[in-house]
This record gives C-alpha cells, structure tokens and sequence, in this order.
C-alpha cells in the first residue's frame, strides 16, 4: 500500500512539476504569443497548493497595459471572481467559442466584487 502512495506522489509530483509548468511558460524574448481573450479556461496558480487543486475558471474581463498588451485578467470560477496578472494563470489549451489563446499567469487572492 505505500509503496503504491508512493508511486502515486512521484507521479503527482513530475506530473506538476513538468506538465503544469509548460503551461504557462514565458516565451517573452523567444516569439510572440496571442494575447489571453475573454472566455478562455484558465487554471489559477495557488503557490500553497499543487496544481491539481489549482481552481478551474473562466476568463471574463481583460485589462491591457499602456502597450496595448493583456496585462491582467479576471477569472470567475466556482466560488468567486478573481483578477489575476497573466503571469499568475495558467491558460489551458482548450479551444472554445468564446475564445482561445496561450498561456499566461497571476498570484494575488484578491476577490474582484
């Protein structure tokens, strides 16, 4: 039984340290990317968490810095909305209507409401 739980840890523990982390790589000086755009999943990055109780949300607003770029985000998820540098949101790489986009990230818990 442990070494199944421990079996079960390393698996986890590669699985978030290099999958999840591709996520929302920065690729600043290497090409550009899209902006994130409304509608697009996103994982929201919780330092004291592991990636896979990251919360799951939807972007609904996007805020652009002086150069025209997606600077911050707000994300609703299940219990709130939340806004997010892009640096601090992992956006997942699913197609939808309402959007589609890169990877991106933010890590303030402040509560938009």
């Amino acid at each position: 039984m442990q070494d199944m739980q421990r079996s079960v840890q390393d698996l986890w523990r590669s699985w978030s340290r290099d999958y999840v982390s591709q996520l929302h790589q920065r690729s600043k000086w290497r090409r550009p990317t899209s902006d994130v755009k409304q509608g697009q999943l996103v994982l929201l990055k919780l330092d004291n968490y592991p990636p896979l109780q990251w919360p799951l949300g939807r972007v609904i607003q996007t805020v652009t810095g002086s150069d025209g770029r997606v600077r911050v985000v707000v994300v609703k998820t299940a219990s709130g909305e939340y806004k997010r540098a892009i640096t601090e949101v992992a956006v997942l790489p699913i197609e939808s209507n309402e959007g589609e986009g890169s990877s991106a990230s933010s890590s303030n818990d402040e509560v938009v409401g």
